[in-house]
């Protein structure tokens, strides 16, 4: 590492990580020079280094990433993965950079889903969209955009928020008889089946098995 004077009259730090890629950044004021050559010093030593150029990744551009090494999943898994990131966390954080998300504003987000104005989430679809989000900032950290991810404990488990319970269900809707029959000779050949499921109240298995 060095800081030297600028023809301008200001200092600059030059130094290279960890892969031999030179950096320099440029301060005004020498005393300022001095402290983030010393905060970029420790941070390499220490292996806590990380790419200043890398603080405006945004979580949509690392989750395009992270996407790519769930393909050998079954397709229903990775509809499940698309799925809870764009109803869940698209909307709120993916255009937000990784290195700002804060376990306060996922709390937020998690309380908002739960029992906020607009609340119709199931509490765990909504635990499911934490801990995936969890999973992306693991993969940022694992691939140097992040030195710790913000939403796991010093543990290591995912620090999941207490969600009330609330009843989130769908008022249950009978059909009438007429209704019934209507519905079933609608079905075609199986209309018989229908009307033993709307009479008997069997599920598909037991109806089939």
């Amino acid at each position: 590492m060095s800081i030297y004077k600028t023809k301008s009259g200001s200092w600059s730090v030059r130094y290279r990580d960890e892969q031999g890629k030179q950096h320099q950044r440029t301060f005004e004021l020498k005393r300022d020079a001095d402290t983030y050559e010393r905060e970029q010093r420790r941070a390499l030593e220490r292996g806590t280094w990380q790419d200043p150029n890398l603080e405006k990744a945004k979580l949509s551009v690392v989750y395009g990433d992270f996407l790519k090494t769930k393909q050998a999943l079954k397709p229903k898994s990775i509809l499940a993965i698309e799925s809870l990131w764009r109803h869940h966390i698209e909307p709120v954080f993916g255009e937000q950079p990784i290195r700002s998300i804060t376990m306060t504003q996922v709390t937020k987000w998690i309380t908002d889903s739960a029992v906020g104005e607009s609340a119709h989430t199931s509490n765990v679809r909504i635990t499911k969209a934490q801990v995936q989000l969890s999973s992306i900032l693991d993969f940022a950290v694992d691939h140097g955009l992040l030195a710790k991810n913000p939403i796991r404990k010093s543990n290591g488990k995912v620090n999941k928020i207490a969600l009330p319970k609330t009843d989130k269900s769908r008022p249950t809707v009978a059909l009438t008889p007429e209704e019934l029959s209507r519905f079933a000779n609608a079905c075609g050949d199986y209309e018989t089946l229908m009307l033993l499921a709307g009479l008997s109240g069997l599920r598909w298995a037991e109806l089939i098995g």
